[in-house]
């Protein structure tokens, strides 16, 4: 058992008055040699379990941290298979859905070039429709000059 500074006085004092200086000063170094050795040794003492409670501790620690860590490195092994998963069947829907496109602009394109033709052919019709009224306007205007010309002559 330890005592503290004020009662450490009190006994120097006490022993001054019953020993003398000389005693008080034998009793004062027995007792800080026998204090310092068994608070060395019991310091030492505590070190050393703490020391090995610190190991212990963290031994479970990085069994732990390990274990975590293996967890999360299947955890993420799985999430991303599963999104490797997702996006090459999202890529698939994507190209499926492209390649409708491409059917739909072909399709587009087919019936775009048919319903050009046809404007074509109507365009023709008239132009000769027009060409053949524009010819016959000529032939009656020029027989009615040529008419008048008869009769005047």
């Amino acid at each position: 058992m330890s005592i503290s500074a004020d009662e450490r006085d009190e006994l120097r004092e006490l022993a001054q008055a019953a020993w003398g200086d000389r005693g008080a000063a034998l009793l004062m170094a027995g007792l800080a040699e026998v204090d310092a050795k068994a608070m060395e040794e019991r310091l030492a003492l505590r070190i050393d379990l703490g020391r090995s409670e610190l190991r212990t501790e963290i031994g479970e620690l990085r069994g732990e941290m390990r274990g975590g860590f293996g967890e999360l490195r299947g955890a993420l092994r799985t999430e991303i298979g599963e999104l490797r998963g997702e996006m090459r069947g999202g890529f698939g829907e994507l190209r499926g859905e492209i390649g409708e496109l491409k059917g739909e602009f072909g399709k587009l394109q087919g019936y775009v070039g048919m319903e050009i033709g046809a404007i074509r052919g109507e365009i023709g019709k008239q132009n000769k429709l027009f060409l053949f009224s524009i010819v016959a306007c000529f032939t009656g205007v020029a027989s009615i000059v040529f008419g008048a010309l008869q009769i005047a002559t």
